[in-house]
């Protein structure tokens, strides 16, 4: 491959970065959860989250990390589980009917990204996009056909960006 010293560094870090004989799964899990994976039943006793072990050792540090990695996943997947899980349950009483439009493409080498416009219509005020939580960059978003409302087509997404200037062009919209 003929690159340039900095993308040979880039390219080495994600070859090598995977041990290619472990045992660990948590290591091959994507860092994006799939569809399948937000659609999990909810459950005190949850056989994909591992129990805490407070008192002692871990038997491993491999055994360690993977714990903490399941914590750390279930805990930032949990409320949009939920959400979803809500929607799925009692569809009628689903606030969360909201338009939603692709509006261009964007292909990179990260990947495929698409701009969305939503409808704020439901928000029933006016939202000042420079002090919201809102659609926040790396925020994760659960997207279904207002017809299926999560009963079997999900698809989960990423807020890549979050461009004030157009956010503030369409405060109608």
């Amino acid at each position: 491959m003929n690159c340039l010293p900095h993308e040979a560094i880039i390219h080495s870090y994600y070859r090598d970065a995977v041990p290619k004989n472990t045992d660990d799964e948590w290591i091959f899990h994507p860092e994006v959860p799939d569809a399948q994976e937000m659609s999990r039943t909810l459950m005190s006793d949850d056989p994909c989250v591992p129990e805490n072990q407070i008192n002692g050792n871990w038997s491993s540090r491999e055994e360690h990390l993977a714990a903490q990695y399941s914590f750390l996943r279930e805990e930032s997947t949990f409320a949009l589980r939920r959400a979803i899980s809500l929607v799925r349950e009692q569809p009628h009483l689903s606030e969360l009917e909201h338009r939603a439009f692709a509006t261009g493409i964007t292909l990179c080498t990260r990947g495929l990204g698409i701009r969305m416009c939503f409808s704020i219509f439901r928000a029933g005020v006016t939202i000042d996009w420079n002090t919201s939580k809102r659609l926040k960059a790396g925020s994760l978003l659960a997207l279904s056909p207002t017809s299926d409302k999560f009963q079997k087509q999900t698809t989960i997404a990423v807020v890549g960006a979050r461009p004030m200037e157009l956010l503030n062009e369409s405060t109608s919209e």
